[in-house]
């Protein structure tokens, strides 16, 4: 209880990628001291589950009875940490605006319609780390991050509360109708082949531990997810806001 106070201290003080790879040594850390730890939700695995309380919520984990699973997965069945998106009008965010100004405890009534919001899961955070590690100079770095992390100006502060997210990682950002349609343009052009031939390497120096199938399936559905989203938003000129459930 003591090792997870600590954690949790240090995961507030830092940023979202650095809190994976955080949590990803915690695991490892349990891993060793109880030899299993939970695995991805796609192994379909029946073990016990345990359950426990989390910034005042109720989390739960399995244990199975082998620890030979790799590094995805470990901490998602405890913390459900994935990455979301919404597609809202301009007009829309204003009136979260108003309504959190209004409201006693700043709550901005936000609520977007389920067909303009995304669960991409941790397969673009998987594939980040897939081109840092191969690609490290490639732009598509870049277009990634600003898909998924939004513009540090995007001044949506009101959205900064418990009903949008529940406070693990960074306030929601926000991209504008401008810069969506930016990075539609830029998502459109990422050719994904060239970085999979080098797939075997990467898997070589540990690269997607915790996949027991072929990952490219999982990243290539997820990735074409993104583009679509995009693509939408910018055809219906709607912002994007970004943040980490």
């Amino acid at each position: 209880m003591l090792e997870l106070a600590a954690l949790v201290v240090v995961l507030r003080g830092s940023r979202a990628e650095q809190r994976v790879g955080l949590l990803y040594a915690f695991a490892a850390y349990v891993r060793d001291r109880t030899s299993s730890f939970p695995p991805p939700v796609r192994f379909k695995r029946r073990a016990p589950v345990m359950r426990g309380l989390f910034q005042g919520k109720a989390v739960s984990f399995q244990l199975p009875p082998s620890p030979q699973i790799g590094n995805r997965g470990l901490i998602l069945p405890l913390m459900a940490l994935t990455q979301q998106l919404a597609r809202v009008s301009p007009r829309y965010l204003e009136q979260c605006r108003a309504a959190a100004m209004s409201s006693p405890d700043g709550d901005p009534q936000w609520d977007p319609p389920s067909d303009d919001t995304l669960d991409l899961d941790w397969a673009i955070w998987e594939l980040l780390w897939f081109y840092r590690r191969m690609q490290p100079d490639a732009d598509q770095i870049h277009v990634l991050q600003r898909a998924i992390h939004g513009d540090p100006d995007g001044n949506v502060d009101f959205l900064d509360h418990p009903e949008v997210y529940d406070g693990f990682d960074a306030p929601p950002a926000v991209l504008r109708p401008p810069a969506v349609s930016q990075v539609a343009r830029d998502l459109a052009t990422i050719e994904l082949a060239p970085l999979f031939e080098r797939l075997p390497a990467y898997r070589e120096v540990g690269g997607f531990s915790g996949f027991i199938e072929d990952p490219r399936q999982y990243l290539v559905d997820h990735f074409i997810l993104l583009q679509d989203f995009y693509s939408t938003a910018s055809e219906r000129e709607m912002a994007v806001v970004t943040w980490i459930d």
